[in-house]
């Protein structure tokens, strides 16, 4: 009974250990869109494992997001302008629809430990 109990305080630790152990970064950068830096919308990055982190784009284009996790990830942007017509807001896209889906985007990029900078250029 008592090995068992060690045991399981050792494999604990261990976990532990691990889970304090994962390596994150820091990415910034800047996004545009034809040549022009997007003002204002948002970067979502979707990595293999983990949840998706989703980031602010300032009006000049950066943006900065902390602790993401390292590897391969996919990136979808989005950046929505209000539209008012018949007393009637609507919001819409400004970028074509596939940078806003994860399976069509084709933006991807490996994130390592640290800080590091990433620009994403949208050409379409």
């Amino acid at each position: 009974m008592r090995t068992a109990i060690l045991s399981s305080v050792v494999v604990l630790s261990l976990a532990a250990a691990v889970a304090e152990d994962k390596e994150t970064a820091t990415v910034q950068g800047k996004v545009s869109f034809k040549g022009q830096p997007l003002a204002g919308g948002e970067i979502t990055f979707h990595p293999k494992q983990g949840k998706a982190v989703k980031v602010a784009i300032a009006d000049d284009g950066t943006y900065s997001v902390k602790d993401l996790p390292v590897g391969a990830t996919v990136i979808t942007v989005e950046s929505f302008r209000e539209l008012r017509k018949d007393k009637e807001k609507r919001k819409f896209n400004v970028l074509p629809a596939k940078y806003a889906d994860p399976k069509k985007s084709g933006l991807t990029y490996v994130v390592k430990a640290g800080k590091q900078e990433y620009d994403v250029d949208l050409r379409d």
